[in-house]
């Protein structure tokens, strides 16, 4: 293994690289991102575009845009570690969808697996719905969903174990808790039937 620096970097980022080893995205050697662990699958530049979580939710993202077959679905980088599975719909306007695990990531891989053949379905914590004019910050900062409107996030009991947690308790820490795929594409629709009107 070997320590790999990036240009300009502050003294203590180091990432760790296996040399010789090939992207599965985009063949380039040095990999420095341990997608699971049976190895470092993934260069930095793969993981930080959203290229590598494609990769591995290869077959999640087929089926959602078959279920979604007029919107865009694509995983966009947030900044730091933090991705959210990003979903337009159609027609020229400025909305979007995103989903994430309820904090700032996308759902991990199963408890029980970690390698690529472990397929990753479910986990969803809360849908939020965007509006953004990439053209117009004010406008944008002015809209209601600027900073997004909650469609869809997972309903809790009162009290989900002995110490009583808030209903408002994020899905990962009770994962049995969480929204499946088909639950966030239904919410999407039905609030996209809604909204559509006024894009």
């Amino acid at each position: 293994m070997t320590k790999l620096v990036p240009e300009n970097a502050p003294d203590w980022v180091q990432y760790e690289a296996a040399e010789g080893v090939a992207c599965l995205t985009c063949g380039r050697e040095a990999v420095g991102v341990k997608a699971h662990a049976s190895g470092f699958d993934y260069c930095r530049d793969c993981y930080h575009t959203g290229a590598a979580a494609e990769d591995l939710r290869s077959d999640q993202l087929y089926d959602f845009r078959c279920a979604m077959p007029d919107w865009e679905v694509e995983i966009r980088h947030t900044g730091g570690g933090c991705f959210m599975l990003c979903f337009t719909p159609p027609g020229d306007h400025h909305y979007h969808y995103g989903a994430t695990d309820g904090e700032a990531s996308l759902p991990s891989v199963p408890e029980g697996g970690d390698g690529p053949e472990v397929e990753i379905r479910d986990g969803w914590g809360i849908v939020l719905r965007y509006w953004y004019d990439p053209s117009d910050d004010e406008a944008s900062n002015e809209h209601p969903d600027f900073e997004g409107h909650i469609v869809a996030e997972p309903k809790f009991p009162e009290a989900v174990n002995d110490q009583g947690w808030p209903t408002d308790a994020y899905w990962n820490e009770y994962p049995r808790y969480c929204m499946t795929d088909a639950e966030i594409v239904a919410a999407m629709l039905a609030d996209w039937e809604k909204v559509a009107d006024r894009a």
